[in-house]
């Protein structure tokens, strides 16, 4: 008979928040989606919640309940990598692993055939408890039972790890696991309160022919993977080696040349490995060991993905010039990153156009190799109150074709000075027509701000944007109006 496992490591973002801020574990903590007043609470600890703070409140309602609360974001990446990092971890005690893709921190494990390396199933979930902690520092459950659901209804259940020695106990403790632990953003689990499903014994006992119709196709998915009527095979995750060369030099060496030479020589083998995988280089990370001085790690981005060693060669060369070595380099390891090509990357159906986006990204992937990534930016909007908040600069990855949005109104168009100027005068008597005032006030989560704005027009015609601070009674131009 086959054997499951389920490993929940819990609250997983929240447990990387706090593995960064080690300080803040005994303090009220959360993890939100954005660090701005409106962003949502996703997790928090057990200190926040014994002061009432609940998952989806907005961070300036819980700050203004929990002064003292301690918040920060955790990217996707960081998740991804994190998932990828504790998979590769269990690997190592089952071939057999595979996380869960709704929920980052579920894993489930074959368990079958390892009583012969371990002696017991109970020996091997707490070898992979103690992996986990020891090695990862995360706090995790495992649970061994016969079924992919029943493990995981246990596990999402209990903080604790065990074995069932039988199928019957299994579904007897699955099915007493309240329906509220497995709620999902694609499950709601109101509907079934208001019908007073509150368990899993009670979601079962509901019949399958009117659940699609009436909740969805994730809550009939659900009810069969729990009855045993719908098998989902183990579909086992691969590991990815890293794709990395290394070289020791036996002198210490300065030289950028004999340097771009020895690089060269490691790339080489580097995109034979990607090509044999089907994968182009999005980027090269580059790491140089120096003698008796602090490593230096750099990383250079093609413009588009690539097998062409002479672009990823001359992106390195332009990086290298702009480098100085407080010591000689004893040691070179080069990292390729790899990404299959899509259809978006093949580009045959893509417009003619006069201008060469191919040249200008590669213009643009020159300039970031020899100023660093952030010589090349371009503007997103965000969310914000005030009006130089909402904007911000992030990194260009890839320039594309523009495409036009007619409008029936020609628009207004602000250009922001990056810091607003003082104005000598401290009133409108210089400005023959005005507009205004629009009052924008808040800001209190970090400086109480009241502004007056109006639009004003120069003698010569030109309009300006500026505004009163009130809290300093002193007026600014914030922007000029084309």
């Amino acid at each position: 008979m086959d054997r499951w496992a389920c490993v929940n490591v819990f609250a997983l973002p929240l447990q990387l928040m706090l593995g960064r801020h080690a300080e803040w574990k005994e303090l009220p903590a959360a993890v939100v989606d954005q660090d701005r007043p409106q962003g949502a609470i996703l997790w928090i600890n057990r200190y926040a919640r014994e002061r009432r703070l609940r998952e989806g409140m907005r961070y300036a309602e819980a700050l203004s309940l929990v002064p003292q609360l301690r918040v920060d974001v955790v990217g996707a990446d960081e998740i991804a990598l994190a998932v990828t990092t504790i998979a590769d971890c269990l690997q190592r005690f089952s071939p057999g692993v595979e996380p869960f893709e709704d929920e980052a921190g579920i894993f489930w494990l074959n368990a079958s055939g390892l009583l012969g390396l371990y002696g017991s199933l109970e020996a091997w979930a707490a070898s992979i408890k103690q992996a986990l902690d020891s090695s990862l520092g995360l706090y995790a459950s495992v649970v061994v039972g016969f079924s992919r659901f029943g493990s995981f209804a246990v596990a999402r259940a209990y903080r604790k790890t065990g074995v069932f020695e039988e199928p019957e106990h299994e579904l007897q403790a699955a099915r007493g696991v309240h329906l509220a632990l497995l709620a999902t953003s694609d499950f709601a689990i109101e509907p079934f309160e208001r019908l007073g499903v509150r368990t899993m014994g009670d979601f079962l006992a509901l019949p399958a022919a009117g659940i699609r119709r009436r909740f969805g196709a994730h809550a009939l998915r659900l009810h069969r993977l729990a009855a045993g009527s719908l098998v989902a095979p183990l579909k086992p995750y691969q590991s990815e080696q890293p794709t990395e060369q290394a070289r020791a030099l036996d002198d210490a060496e300065q030289s950028t040349t004999r340097l771009l030479f020895l690089i060269k020589q490691l790339v080489h083998p580097l995109c034979l490995a990607l090509d044999a995988r089907g994968e182009q280089v999005v980027e090269l990370c580059l790491r140089f060991v120096l003698d008796h001085a602090p490593s230096i790690e750099e990383s250079v981005r093609p413009a588009e993905a690539t097998l062409d060693e002479a672009v990823l060669i001359e992106l390195v060369r332009l990086r290298l010039e702009t480098m100085v070595f407080a010591a000689g380099v004893i040691e070179l390891n080069v990292i390729a990153r790899g990404l299959r090509a899509s259809v978006e990357q093949l580009g045959i159906f893509v417009e003619a156009a006069r201008r060469d986006l191919g040249a200008a990204n590669r213009a643009f992937a020159r300039i970031r190799a020899e100023f660093g990534d952030h010589a090349v930016v371009h503007l997103r909007l965000r969310e914000g109150h005030l009006p130089e908040a909402r904007f911000e600069w992030v990194p260009l990855q890839k320039l594309v074709a523009a495409r036009a949005q007619p409008t029936p109104l020609r628009p207004l168009m602000r250009r922001l000075f990056p810091i607003p100027l003082a104005m000598a005068t401290h009133s409108l008597a210089h400005f023959d027509h005005h507009a205004g005032p629009h009052i924008i006030s808040g800001g209190w989560w970090v400086r109480e701000v009241q502004r007056d704005y109006h639009f004003v027009e120069k003698p010569d015609g030109s309009l300006l944007w500026i505004y009163h601070d009130r809290r300093r009674d002193q007026w600014f131009i914030h922007a000029e109006v084309r």
